[in-house]
């Protein structure tokens, strides 16, 4: 095997690993660190006050979660009424997540609208007139 006390090249020794630093020069001796007899700090404290980038990342994935939830929700109820705000939510959530702004979702919802509009003024067109 490879362990034992033996002095071979693939002896483990008995004694646990200490790391050996050389002192910088110009660096003084430094006092040993504070014994451990120090009450330890309490297991379970508050912080004082809360992480701003963990409200943050809890926001935003709210923010996701309710994105995602209208567009479940407008594609089951109306999906051809509302086929345009569906693409620019979607589009928003890719911009978002990939060009980091919302411009891609409202340039997306500006021209998913602009063509139901074109499709609807269309269809006014083509109705039969009465004679």
């Amino acid at each position: 095997g490879g362990g034992g006390g033996g002095g071979g090249p693939g002896a483990v020794p008995d004694a646990p690993p200490a790391l050996v630093f050389e002192a910088a020069p110009g660096a003084g001796v430094k006092p040993p660190p504070a014994s451990r007899s120090e009450a330890p700090p309490a297991a379970h404290t508050a912080p004082a006050s809360p992480d701003p980038a963990a409200e943050l990342s809890t926001l935003s994935a709210a923010g996701w979660c309710v994105a995602v939830v209208a567009v479940v929700v407008l594609f089951a109820r109306v999906p051809r009424a509302t086929w345009p705000e569906q693409v620019g939510l979607l589009a928003g959530m890719f911009g978002v997540a990939v060009a980091g702004g919302l411009a891609v979702g409202v340039a997306a919802y500006g021209v998913a609208r602009a063509v139901w509009l074109a499709g609807g003024i269309a269809r006014w067109r083509a109705r039969p007139v009465p004679a």
